[in-house]
């Protein structure tokens, strides 16, 4: 397809070569369209436009004030205004031959796209759709349209700077509602929008949000949810990659047995106050509760923090003792306390244990620094008390401790299964752990004996 390229202050057309094909003569040219392209020739007090084919020959004489790119079997001109108005002008559409197709009654006019092109009848209108044959489609009604592109249409309703982008369908409805700052048109089905100072999201042709390919590989799935962050905030897509629970929490965990734990903007709580007491620091607000795989609450935000469900119970962390101290105890699927806060720190239960930590603190998230660990039971009892300076969760009946600088595997009783003898060691699963001695790798087995990895 020829190209224009400008030589001398005139334009021509060159091939995919760079060689000239129409001898540069034009005071202004566009890129071919259809067979034709636009090209503006200077008369003695403006330049006028008119049309050429490849051969460089003027097909449609130049007469229009400004001419568009044929679209369609049309192009959108503009001429001077048959009115009273000394110097105005209106916006019609021409055909192939020149041949004015669509009057010029148009304050502005836009290609036709699927059939429709957007115009604004008036200066100080709003804009709409005529068909081919001129007839209004589509009631001006929208502050700002543009091109048809898979059936849907990006409209803004609101006039600028605070308008809203959304999408309209060929009955000039809309499909997805104008509350976006940017859009772009739809391409396979998707479409990217954003909001003010936010990121750019993709939607599919219902206004659902989806993930865009380049990030789906990192998606770790769930229960068939995968928790992902848009804008600052967390929401939750299914297998298709759409949003099933809109991003709106400040933070989330995996849904484990139906449940994910998430915590709620502040601006969202009610009953805020804080009890009339004399402290050096206020009582952090509970901002962590519970969703259904819907995004329906579960259990009410009323926890500082809370942990995933395991075993019918979740670890969750509330103000003890008249809010002078923070501990961890569990819930049911309810959200009813059964095992009273105690603990520095809880996690999960695993083949009917949970690891309690206590007298440690916190410097990172996820990572526990000091204190003692131990095990509990559903009753809230102690089975292994807090003597061992790191412990894992059990799997497959035993549990890794650290005892000073060596590794190794205890059992639900707290009785040494395999003694510390290891720089490093993992838990077990199908019968065998991964585990290290000095700068060599071997997998032990439940009784202890160790098969080197090279």
């Amino acid at each position: 397809m020829l190209k224009p390229f400008r030589k001398d202050g005139k334009w021509g057309y060159c091939d995919e070569r760079d060689q000239a094909v129409i001898a540069p003569r034009f005071a202004l040219a566009s890129g071919f369209s259809q067979g034709l392209a636009a090209v503006a020739v200077a008369g003695p007090e403006s330049k006028a436009w008119g049309y050429i084919d490849e051969t460089g020959s003027l097909v449609v004489p130049p007469r229009f004030l400004e001419a568009m790119d044929f679209q369609e079997g049309f192009a959108a001109v503009r001429l001077e205004s048959a009115g009273p108005e000394t110097g105005s002008s209106r916006w019609g559409y021409i055909d192939r031959s020149g041949t004015m197709a669509i009057s010029a009654r148009f304050d502005r006019a836009g290609g036709f796209s699927e059939g429709l092109a957007a115009v604004k009848p008036e200066i100080h209108g709003r804009w709409g759709y005529i068909d081919d044959q001129g007839r209004m489609a589509i009631p001006p009604v929208l502050d700002k349209a543009f091109r048809f592109q898979e059936g849907m249409a990006r409209a803004v309703m609101g006039r600028y700077p605070h308008g809203k982008f959304g999408f309209i369908d060929r009955r000039g409805d809309f499909a997805i509602t104008p509350r976006y700052h940017e859009a772009e048109d739809f391409r396979q089905g998707v479409a990217r929008v954003k909001f003010l100072g936010g990121d750019w999201r993709h939607l599919d042709a219902s206004g659902r949000m989806l993930i865009p390919s380049s990030q789906r590989d990192n998606l770790l799935f769930s229960e068939g949810r995968a928790r992902t962050l848009v804008d600052g905030k967390w929401g939750f897509v299914d297998r298709t990659f759409a949003f099933r629970i809109p991003p709106c929490f400040d933070e989330a965990g995996h849904f484990y047995q139906g449940m994910a734990s998430v915590k709620v903007d502040a601006a969202g709580l009610e009953g805020a106050e804080e009890a009339d007491m004399p402290r050096s620091e206020p009582i952090r607000r509970p901002r962590w509760g519970y969703i259904g795989p819907e995004g329906e609450i579960a259990i009410p935000p009323k926890f500082l923090m809370a942990g995933s469900f395991s075993e019918d119970l979740a670890a969750v962390r509330v103000s003890a003792w008249l809010g002078l101290a923070e501990k961890w105890g569990y819930i049911d699927r309810s959200g009813s306390t059964v095992i009273k806060p105690a603990f520095d720190f809880a996690y999960p239960f695993s083949e009917g244990l949970a690891r309690v930590n206590m007298g440690g603190r916190q410097d990172r998230p996820g990572e526990v620094q000091g204190g003692r660990w131990g095990f509990v039971g559903k009753d809230g009892k102690y089975v292994i008390r807090p003597r061992y300076e790191y412990v894992s969760w059990f799997a497959e009946n035993l549990a890794v401790v650290r005892v000073g600088a060596q590794w190794g595997y205890i059992d639900g009783r707290g009785a040494f299964a395999i003694t510390p003898q290891f720089d490093e060691a993992y838990n077990f699963f199908k019968g065998q752990a991964r585990v290290r001695t000095g700068d060599r790798w071997f997998y032990v087995d439940a009784a202890g004996k160790k098969t080197p990895l090279d």
